[in-house]
């Protein structure tokens, strides 16, 4: 049971996580205009990034090794235990498992690499673009 409430309270960190395996390159109509292009394209990254939430913070735990104590006396789970158990775990990701956080940062770049190719492609951050 403690493995489930781990992934449930690390899942907030899971948003920039990336899945196990990437996909390939959203699909963009050609009559649609520049901005719908891009907006599509960042929602398929998002997609992508959320949609293996569960097994990369799966991973993750397991790679670390970390487990979650649960509160002494049978006591209650309160915020301030779960802000001290995410603390925990990010502080063992860190400094004592930083493999395991580089690791994760290399898939995170090789998931989110078709789409910053694409997004370059179809000139979303050109400078005539913005808002001023």
């Amino acid at each position: 049971m403690s493995v489930f409430k781990a992934i449930f309270l690390l899942s907030l960190l899971a948003i920039i996580l990336a899945p196990q395996k990437a996909q390939s390159q959203s699909l963009v109509k050609p009559e649609w205009s520049k901005f719908a292009k891009c907006s599509h394209v960042l929602i398929e990254a998002a997609t992508q990034l959320a949609r293996n939430i569960v097994p990369t913070v799966y991973e993750i735990n397991k790679c670390t090794g970390y487990v979650v104590e649960s509160p002494g006396n049978g006591g209650k789970k309160t915020l301030f235990w779960y802000a001290k158990i995410t603390f925990e775990f990010l502080k063992k990701l860190v400094l004592d498992q930083p493999k395991c956080l580089l690791n994760l940062l290399d898939k995170v770049i090789v998931t989110l690499k078709p789409y910053v190719e694409q997004i370059g492609s179809i000139g979303c951050l050109d400078e005539n673009d913005y808002f001023y």
